[in-house]
């Protein structure tokens, strides 16, 4: 298959273009938890994201995209609707039974499904009813807020990337943006966007920088293509 060209869209959604033979590319959407612009390719001295960075480089990298609300289902929806919150309904959290007021909505997945793509989800969808987005494969839909066994979604991605020949359009959702813990020979632990260690404070040679397990898992995806 042939290389991919990305968009990374305000460090919260990467959008991958795999181009295909016929006139229909293939898509593949990544969300990832409460992602923030602590990311390399944003400009943050301490950061290590080399995937996310050349994703920005090889795509484009927007600085000025915004959510339409600071919610995980509100976004969730605008992004798979095209319309606000307030025009779709979903104005609250899932988990709080907010809902979008109808069933048939027309969206991304509707609409790729009938101009014959495959689609398929990795992770929570979160929105209410999730049947206004008829996937044709979904799998590990838990929200997984324990970012357990984080491999299984880039295999659950190859699986689905080669299960047929058929143009695709794939939505990943990450649910880990947790650093792991590495070292740092400054000590410096107070830059706005570190998250500390239980007891790092100035002067301690540990603390945790923003390189995530999910950012370890985008790098993964290109190669299963």
């Amino acid at each position: 298959m042939n290389p991919m060209s990305y968009g990374l869209v305000g460090c919260l959604l990467t959008l991958g273009v795999v181009h295909a033979e016929s006139s229909r590319p293939n898509i593949l959407l990544i969300t990832s938890e409460d992602n923030g612009p602590e990311l390399g390719c944003y400009g943050d001295p301490y950061a290590k994201t080399p995937h996310l960075d050349a994703l920005a480089r090889e795509g484009i990298r927007f600085d000025r995209a915004f959510v339409t609300q600071a919610g995980c289902s509100q976004s969730r929806a605008s992004i798979l609707t095209g319309l606000y919150p307030h025009q779709n309904g979903q104005i609250g959290l899932a988990t709080w039974k907010f809902r979008m007021y109808r069933d048939d909505t027309p969206n991304m997945v509707r609409s790729l499904k009938g101009v014959g793509y495959r689609t398929g989800i990795i992770g929570k969808v979160h929105v209410n009813p999730a049947t206004a987005f008829p996937f044709d494969s979904k799998a590990l839909p838990s929200s997984n807020f324990a970012r357990k066994k984080l491999a299984r979604y880039g295999e659950q991605a190859s699986r689905f990337f080669h299960a047929s020949d058929q143009p695709f359009f794939l939505m990943i959702h990450y649910p880990d943006d947790v650093p792991i813990e590495t070292h740092m020979d400054s000590g410096l632990c107070s830059p706005v966007g570190i998250v500390l260690q239980r007891g790092c404070g100035r002067g301690a040679s540990k603390c945790a920088l923003p390189r995530s397990r999910r950012h370890e898992g985008l790098g993964q995806l290109p190669r299963r293509l």
